[in-house]
């Protein structure tokens, strides 16, 4: 996961690389004058960036899926608590109370610890003992007549759906693009940038402003590739506006 200093220091790299890789081909090949090679290097370069386009353009919509599916997820586990604490409405005073106190503790956990500890790539704590504790609540509540019996089932419903979400963001959180594909991102990239540099152009500032336009556009789509496969540690993370509206609620 990047945040937005380092994503900004990869670009920076990258350019400057792009650059001294273009003056020194400049410099000490250039001159010599082939350039008779830019009908050879115009088709390869044609290639290889449609083909880089086509795996960037799958690579970012593939996290931008995630990314959206782990968003709706959280706002799932949210709405899912919520109603949880409604429903505990319906049970006797003292298994109502406890689990409504439960729920608004575990809300305050999601805010106040799980959040941050996502952003470090850990979870929190209090987020696994409030579950427990929840469980330990609702399995040992008697009911003492049919409409108790409901109400119970249904909390027991909110309370497996609020689990299997939870399960879902902690796997969200720790799953990531394979290692393969972050080499053949790598690699596409700095070839389509290194066929930029060997296009030659007589005018400098021309050839400059391409190699600086192709790096920052490949360097600035593999960052943000990098921060949206993190959806709860990146620079553009999912919050905890959910959560934070099931406590309004609750309050």
């Amino acid at each position: 996961m990047l945040n937005a200093f380092e994503s900004f220091l990869i670009i920076a790299a990258s350019i400057l690389a792009a650059l001294a890789c273009l003056f020194a081909y400049r410099r000490y090949w250039l001159a010599r004058g082939r350039h008779h090679q830019n009908d050879i290097i115009g088709w390869q370069i044609t290639f290889l960036a449609t083909t880089y386009a086509v795996i960037i353009a799958f690579m970012l919509s593939d996290v931008w899926n995630n990314y959206r599916a782990a968003e709706k997820n959280t706002e799932s586990e949210a709405n899912a608590l919520t109603n949880l604490y409604r429903t505990a409405a319906g049970l006797p005073s003292p298994q109502r109370e406890q689990l409504r106190s439960l729920a608004r503790r575990y809300a305050e956990a999601m805010i106040s610890e799980e959040w941050p500890a996502m952003m470090e790539g850990s979870f929190s704590k209090t987020g696994f003992a409030v579950i427990a504790d929840l469980w330990t609540a609702i399995t040992s509540t008697h009911a003492h007549d049919e409409s108790e019996q409901a109400i119970l089932t249904r909390a027991l419903n909110d309370l497996t759906d609020m689990t299997e979400h939870r399960r879902i963001r902690h796997l969200a959180n720790r799953v990531t693009l394979p290692n393969v594909f972050w080499v053949l991102l790598i690699i596409g990239g700095i070839l389509t940038v290194f066929y930029t540099c060997l296009f030659e152009i007589e005018q400098t500032a021309l050839h400059v402003s391409q190699v600086v336009a192709t790096t920052f556009i490949v360097s600035l789509v593999l960052v943000t590739i990098a921060d949206v496969d993190s959806p709860y540690g990146g620079a553009l993370h999912i919050q905890p506006t959910g959560f934070a509206l099931a406590l309004q609620t609750m309050k």
